[in-house]
C-alpha cells in the first residue's frame, strides 16, 4: 500500500484502488471542535504551523521509539528528554500491565467499500497485539497518543 500526499491531504493506493486516510475522513466528516476554533482565532498562522510541526515531530519520534520497544522489548531512556522518557516509560508500563504480545507493528490497513459502509479508507495501525484484559487473553488494536485524548479519537479507533 502506497501513501500519497497532495495539498496537505493523505491518501493511500493499493491494487488499483484509492483510499482516503482515516484522519482525512474524520477531519472532513466532523465539525472542527470548539476548542480548536478558539485556538485558531487566538494565535497567528505562523505560531499554529510551528506548534503543529513540533507536535507532529514529537509524535513521530515517540512512535518510532515505541516501535523499537515493541520489537526489542527494551529501550535506553537515560539520556532522553524528560517528557519523552516519561511517555516511553508509560508505554513500557502499559506493555507490562497488559502482558502485550505484538502481532503487527505500524501496519498499513484498509477498509474497501462494501454495502454496509461504502467508502474506501486506510491508515497505519500503531499496534495490533494479544493482551490480557480482565483476566482473559484478547486481541486489541492500540493507537498511541502523547497529547490530550479528544472526542474524535473514538471515531479514529472505530475506523
Amino acid at each position: 500500500m502506497i501513501q500519497y500526499h497532495q495539498d496537505g491531504r493523505r491518501y493511500y493506493y493499493h491494487d488499483g484502488l484509492w483510499y482516503i486516510s482515516v484522519t482525512e475522513f474524520i477531519k472532513n466528516s466532523l465539525p472542527t471542535p470548539p476548542h480548536l476554533l478558539k485556538w485558531y482565532k487566538e494565535n497567528t498562522a505562523q505560531y499554529i504551523d510551528d506548534v503543529l510541526d513540533r507536535t507532529s515531530r514529537y509524535g513521530t519520534l515517540f512512535h518510532d521509539h515505541m516501535e523499537t520497544f515493541a520489537h526489542q522489548g527494551y529501550l535506553d531512556i537515560q539520556d532522553m528528554d524528560q517528557r519523552l522518557a516519561t511517555h516511553l516509560a508509560a508505554g513500557a508500563q502499559f506493555f507490562a500491565d497488559y502482558d502485550i504480545k505484538p502481532i503487527g507493528i505500524e501496519e498499513r490497513v484498509a477498509h474497501t467499500s462494501e454495502e454496509t459502509f461504502p467508502l474506501n479508507f486506510a491508515g497505519t495501525l500503531d499496534l495490533f497485539a494479544e493482551i490480557t484484559y480482565n483476566g482473559a487473553r484478547r486481541f486489541a488494536y492500540i493507537d498511541y497518543k502523547t497529547g490530550n485524548i479528544q472526542d474524535t479519537h473514538k471515531y479514529q479507533m472505530m475506523c
